[in-house]
């Protein structure tokens, strides 16, 4: 069994088939940079699915600033520095 999905899940996509980033995380894709750019161009921009590597892309994505206001962003990454995800 698996861990418990993170509250950031709903914006990424996990790739289940994809090699692992490390032993116990696997990669994810933001849903915004697929929906913008495309899947192909998306999937080059994969990163570890963390809550701190997904707020991490969420602060610095053009495609997710495009797709949500900037106080949805604000406040799912003020909700990830409480929980603990600090975001550079």
């Amino acid at each position: 069994m698996g861990r418990r999905p993170h509250f950031l899940t709903p914006y990424v996509v996990v790739l289940h088939a994809a090699k692992k980033a490390n032993k116990s995380n696997k990669y994810a894709v933001c849903r915004a940079c697929i929906s913008i750019i495309g899947k192909d161009e998306a999937y080059k921009l994969k990163f570890t699915n963390t809550k701190k590597e997904c707020a991490r892309h969420i602060k610095n994505c053009p495609n997710f600033a495009q797709k949500y206001s900037s106080q949805q962003i604000a406040k799912l990454l003020d909700d990830a520095a409480k929980d603990g995800a600090k975001s550079k």
